[in-house]
């Protein structure tokens, strides 16, 4: 079995001239920002997590930005990613989503998962600049530069243009290797930026899961990545009805959201139309709500589709949407 792989469809970059024109910037401009890019990195506020931990973010300036955008353009996106992969990946090919993740385990009889502590903040810089040289095959400078370009203080910066892109090939050259050996004893595996999924469609011996979860562990140690669980015991699901993947339930060969996500669009929509119907369907905080409902019910309609519309229905018939 021919082990899944990453593959670059562009030419390797040697000469800071080139990297400059493939990037659309001036060589001098490129070396200016390369030089002090923590000028262009902006924190925002922190997010509190579910387990009581913050995660921080960033936004840029305009002109790395711009600069980011046209990295991924140029080499993000002309690199085919392994199908396990399901994360901030364009593909029209093979559109990737938490939906093309969760499909991917339809059926198991169990299931494993499990995801990575922290794991922008541990993307370093030696693991960025590792996948420019030796998978891009870019000269050490343009590595350089473009590691400089995508990393702030030593970490992959999240909110970044470049963060998602960087998440899945930082383990390029072991990854692969890892999911080949799973996929010899029957388990597939699946990665979600951070959240990974291993399952099987026949229940396995103890041996066998214990295997499965060193080769997890021992892949994730190899690049410095800690899981947030490390006894089995506490992400094992053997129950088809009790399978939770990114927020979507597995129940045999359907995928459906959670029941309390689509209480909270039907809630919304409830809402909607009842300040319709008084006659108070204006302001800045009911447009928020309706742009966010709509995004909903779009995000609903991808697995219910019936109830989507439902939804949408009971929307325009107050002419709240056309």
């Amino acid at each position: 079995m021919t082990p899944p792989k990453f593959y670059y469809h562009g030419r390797p970059i040697a000469k800071l001239n080139s990297l400059a024109a493939s990037l659309g910037i001036d060589r001098s401009e490129l070396l200016r920002i390369a030089k002090d890019p923590g000028r262009h990195y902006f924190q925002n506020a922190p997010i509190l997590k579910s387990d009581g931990s913050e995660r921080i973010t960033f936004r840029l300036s305009d002109d790395l930005s711009l600069i980011q955008k046209n990295i991924c353009r140029n080499f993000f996106h002309t690199t085919e990613f392994p199908a396990y992969l399901h994360g901030g990946i364009k593909d029209e090919d093979y559109p990737r989503s938490i939906l093309s993740n969760a499909k991917l385990h339809l059926g198991s009889k169990l299931a494993l998962k499990d995801d990575i502590k922290n794991f922008y903040p541990s993307i370093s810089g030696k693991l960025v600049f590792q996948v420019w040289q030796r998978f891009y095959g870019f000269s050490p400078e343009i590595s350089e530069i473009l590691t400089s370009l995508c990393v702030h203080d030593d970490m992959v910066p999240q909110g970044s243009n470049t963060a998602t892109y960087l998440a899945n090939l930082c383990m390029f050259d072991r990854e692969p290797e890892v999911v080949d050996l799973l996929e010899q004893r029957g388990f597939r595996y699946s990665r979600y930026i951070d959240d990974i999924h291993i399952s099987s469609r026949s229940y396995v011996s103890q041996n066998d899961l214990t295997w499965a979860c060193t080769q997890l562990y021992g892949l994730l140690a190899g690049f410095g990545f800690k899981a947030h669980r490390k006894a089995p015991k506490h992400v094992l699901s053997r129950n088809p009805k009790n399978r939770l993947i990114n927020n979507q339930r597995v129940i045999g060969d359907r995928v459906v959201l959670e029941k309390r996500y689509r209480k909270q669009v039907r809630d919304d929509v409830r809402y909607l139309v009842r300040l319709a119907q008084g006659g108070t369907p204006e302001g800045k905080e009911v447009k928020v709500l309706l742009d966010s409902t709509i995004g909903k019910i779009g995000h609903l309609r991808r697995y219910h589709p019936e109830i989507a519309e439902k939804l949408k229905a009971q929307l325009r018939s107050v002419r709240l949407i056309k």
